[in-house]
């Protein structure tokens, strides 16, 4: 899974949060990829906070929808250089594209 994409999705996943009233104040950590009862795969992300920790899932196809849609907007990295994919990053990134 490309980094890029994943910080995206967090960041989509404390906004859609905050609109709920619900902060997610921690970290927020790429957990894996699930399979549902159903066989549906999901994104899992967890949220790791003193007081409030938990997991959220983002089934697979609203992920890659979302990848897809952005896809052609996302900065090719130059190469040889690093590119620091962090929270700082997709907020910068978010900025640019919303």
């Amino acid at each position: 899974m490309d980094d890029r994409f994943v910080e995206f999705v967090k960041l989509f996943l404390r906004v859609q949060a905050s609109k709920e009233e619900r902060k997610l104040s921690g970290e927020l950590l790429f957990g894996g990829v699930a399979r549902d009862a159903k066989g549906e795969e999901a994104i899992i992300f967890e949220h790791l906070d003193k007081e409030n920790s938990g997991a959220f899932s983002i089934r697979r196809a609203v992920y890659q929808n979302m990848v897809d849609s952005f896809r052609a907007r996302f900065p090719v990295p130059e190469l040889g250089k690093w590119l620091r994919i962090d929270r700082a990053f997709a907020e910068a990134l978010a900025c640019k594209l919303l």
